[in-house]
């Protein structure tokens, strides 16, 4: 009790001193952090952008050599006249190659994805770098680009929507789009860098997170609910005692042999009850709450869950510890109680009759017993034990 108590008492003034001088955490200003964050996310949306513009380059390059390798893109030249004489043979009129209208689209439609996909960034990079005249006419054939209709699958219209694309692309400055949305990237990333630079150089300290019950509130809390299982513990071991003395105190006395073997066996019931006091949850608020303090000592609403899952588990490891080591403990408790209350059947001789390492089949035994059958039990086994102490000594003679 004392050790538990002395140990519940230190662990909470270091608890106090842990959550009285903490402090907040040093971070960047938010407002800086939000700019810094701010300026990454576009640095990093116009490097996508960067890939999109040299995309649709790579798309347009191989429009126009697929363009150029076909004939479908080409324009129907008009028929002959006809001759006067009636006896001249129409010519045939001119064969297209072996390339369906109907794939036309095919060889535009990625030329039309990546204008789309670029058109998006169009209105970011504007506003980190002003475009230049070239550059704005690039621009304007990716916006006619984005303003044709995809037709679809089998649509009559496929090959003039991929000849306006064709058209469109053909002689645009596209290398300009590319160069203003590279330089816009670079401003973006210099100007991230900078305000990263300024965010982590504006460090200020936050505020103690007030918490679910606020910092006074949760310390007065943890303190008490401490204290509450201090005197639960200090009530336990008075409750205890005083049933220990209500139990013997008549067979003080004792001078009939019932009586004096009423006392004793008193006595051994009495040493298989654990002596109250209830340490571990003591001793688990002290810890778990001296844990939760410095671990969570920003927070001090740590402090009150860590002495309350303190307590709890105490009374779990207390209940585990206490049925195991009851038995192991029996003989020690017997032998504190006879020297408290003096019996007048020696518990010494008592106990030399139960060997060691059968007090659990014994106490199983004796505790079954009524109050006068254990009286007698506890006579016969000083009797016997005295007997063959007598016998012992005879034979040395």
């Amino acid at each position: 009790m004392l050790v538990s108590a002395v140990l519940l008492v230190g662990s909470v003034a270091a608890s106090l001193g842990l959550l009285m001088t903490a402090q907040g955490p040093i971070r960047a200003s938010k407002e800086a952090e939000t700019l810094a964050a701010q300026a990454e996310a576009r640095a990093k949306g116009l490097e996508e952008c960067v890939v999109a513009a040299k995309a649709l380059t790579k798309e347009v390059t191989v429009f126009r050599d697929v363009a150029a390798a076909s004939q479908v893109f080409e324009e129907e030249s008009p028929p002959p006249a006809s001759s006067a004489s009636p006896s001249a043979p129409k010519p045939k009129p001119k064969v297209r190659p072996p390339v369906a209208t109907d794939k036309a689209w095919s060889a535009a439609k990625n030329t039309h994805a990546a204008a789309t996909r670029l058109l998006a960034c169009q209105e970011t990079a504007n506003a980190v770098a002003t475009p230049h005249e070239v550059a704005k006419d690039g621009w304007a054939a990716v916006q006619s680009v984005k303003g044709i209709d995809s037709p679809s699958v089998g649509s009559p219209n496929q090959l003039s929507a991929a000849k306006r694309v064709l058209a469109a692309v053909d002689k645009a400055p596209l290398e300009a789009v590319v160069d203003h949305v590279t330089f816009a990237f670079e401003t973006a990333s210099a100007d991230a860098v900078t305000l990263r630079e300024t965010a982590n150089g504006t460090l200020v300290r936050q505020p103690l997170p007030k918490g679910l019950l606020g910092r006074e509130v949760a310390m007065f809390s943890g303190v008490l609910l401490s204290m509450v299982a201090l005197l639960l513990s200090f009530f336990s071991l008075r409750a205890r005692s005083i049933r220990r003395e209500a139990a013997l105190a008549p067979y003080r006395k004792a001078v009939r042999s019932p009586e004096r073997g009423i006392q004793a066996a008193t006595i051994i019931r009495l040493a298989t009850e654990a002596n109250g006091g209830e340490p571990g949850i003591v001793i688990g608020a002290a810890l778990l709450g001296l844990v939760a303090a410095f671990v969570g000592r920003v927070d001090a609403d740590w402090y009150v869950v860590g002495v309350m899952l303190g307590v709890l588990l105490g009374v779990l490891g207390q209940l585990v510890t206490r049925n195991l080591g009851s038995v192991a403990r029996f003989r020690e408790r017997v032998l504190a109680l006879t020297e408290l209350e003096k019996p007048a059947v020696p518990m010494v001789l008592v106990l030399s009759e139960v060997k060691v390492g059968s007090e659990q089949d014994f106490l199983s035994f004796f505790l079954k017993l009524s109050s006068s059958e254990a009286a007698l039990a506890v006579e016969k086994l000083a009797t016997q034990a005295e007997e063959q102490i007598l016998i012992a000594a005879d034979a040395k003679r």
